[in-house]
Order: structure tokens, then sequence, then C-alpha cells
């Protein structure tokens, strides 16, 4: 195994094609699914990997968000991230490359034959959520080098913004339809879902019902003591 120099470039060609996905994400709004599709079918196609897939961080383990070839029936998969092959590109923040993985005492063996992957790259997918690892493989040994790693890299960049903006897509998200107090949904959250509830009477008999809970006194409260202390109570 080995850590990729990031003063290594891909090729001019490798280059322009994942320029090429940027602009793609930027000008279509793709979502962080079609984003991670996009980028490892580029990655299968700029290394010539027969596998690729997407890990994000669960806690102590992997889960295994997307994958290609050779590797996507490993998708919903949960492997511990302790002692993976992931591990060591999550732990330094640098994309490894391993030419060949047999040779290597600290890769479970066992575990390579069930991936197919002599060779290797991981390259970690940066954020401030955890992030994960962008990985491709081959069955054969010393199939990728140090400029192909690079662009597995570059493309674990693409999702890591792909997954920056998912996050704050879903806070504002929330907090346009929750209380910011208590947490609890909404006036607009309540509605939407009341909508929805009086749709399902027009196609099928059934109830609906509303429960409303109501504080007498409050607004004494906050005129007496501040709305800070209405908050606390």
């Amino acid at each position: 195994m080995s850590t990729v120099d990031r003063g290594v470039s891909p090729s001019p060609d490798v280059l322009e094609a994942i320029i090429a996905v940027h602009q793609e994400v930027a000008a279509t709004g793709l979502g962080l699914d079609q984003v991670m599709r996009l980028a490892l079918f580029r990655a299968v196609e700029l290394t010539g990997a027969r596998g690729a897939r997407v890990e994000l961080t669960r806690g102590d383990e992997m889960e295994i968000r997307a994958a290609t070839g050779t590797l996507s029936r490993s998708v919903g998969e949960r492997p511990a991230l302790s002692g993976s092959l992931s591990a060591e590109a999550m732990a330094t923040g640098r994309t490894q490359l391993w030419r060949e993985t047999r040779s290597d005492a600290r890769v479970d063996p066992e575990a390579c034959r069930r991936l197919g992957a002599r060779s290797l790259v991981a390259a970690p997918i940066r954020t401030s959520q955890g992030g994960g690892v962008l990985k491709v493989v081959s069955d054969r040994s010393d199939a990728f080098d140090p400029g192909q790693s690079r662009a597995v890299e570059l493309l674990a960049g693409v999702i890591a913004v792909a997954l920056g903006r998912a996050s704050v897509d879903e806070v504002r998200s929330r907090q346009g339809l929750h209380d910011p107090l208590t947490g609890l949904a909404n006036r607009a959250l309540f509605l939407d879902h009341l909508k929805a509830a009086l749709g399902r009477l027009k196609r099928r008999q059934s109830t609906v019902s509303v429960f409303c809970v109501d504080l007498d006194g409050f607004d004494e409260v906050n005129g007496a003591l501040g709305g800070a202390l209405g908050d606390r109570l």
C-alpha cells in the first residue's frame, strides 16, 4: 500500500473528463444519488476498474450507499470500519493505492477475495459530517497508477460537495417544517399532512381526526416574565 502524492496529476484527457463531471453536476442540479452514480460510472471508465462503490461512515460501520460493476451487489451492506480497506484512507485523509493486496499483511485476504480486489484505490470523501470513501477495485495486480488514483480522489471531491449540499438542503427543509424551539411540526407541515389525509378520504372510506391542545394563561406568563422564560417553561 502507498499514499498517493497530491502533486501527481491525471492525464489531460482525464482531467478534462473530471471537469466535465463538475460542469454537468452544476448545470443540471443532480441530486446526491445521481451524483454518486455519475462519479462511479466515470471512475470505472477513467481507471479501467472492474467495480467501484461509495462507502459512507455510519458510526463504527461503513454503509455501502452506491456501487457499480463487480461491486454492485454490495449495496446496503454495512462492513465494520475498523480493520477495513477503507480505514487507512479515513484515518489519514489521503488516497491509498494497493498495487497488490495479497502482499500486504494488513489486508484481510478473505475480504479482498469477496471484492475481487487484487489491486485497489480508496479515496476519502471529506465532509464535516463524517464523509466516507470512494473505492475502485480490479482483479488484476498493479491495475492502477498514481495518476488514475488521483482521478479517483478528484471524483471523491465531487461526491463530497454533493454530500455537503444535501446536508444543507436537509437542514433547511427541516427548519421550514418544524418549530425551532420544540422541534415539533409547524403549521406548514400540519397543513401538508392534513391535505394528504383529506385526499385519502376521497379515495376510500375512512375518517380524519384533529386533536387540539391549548395552554390557558400562557400569554400572561410571556407578558409578565418575558418570552425567554416562557420558552424555557
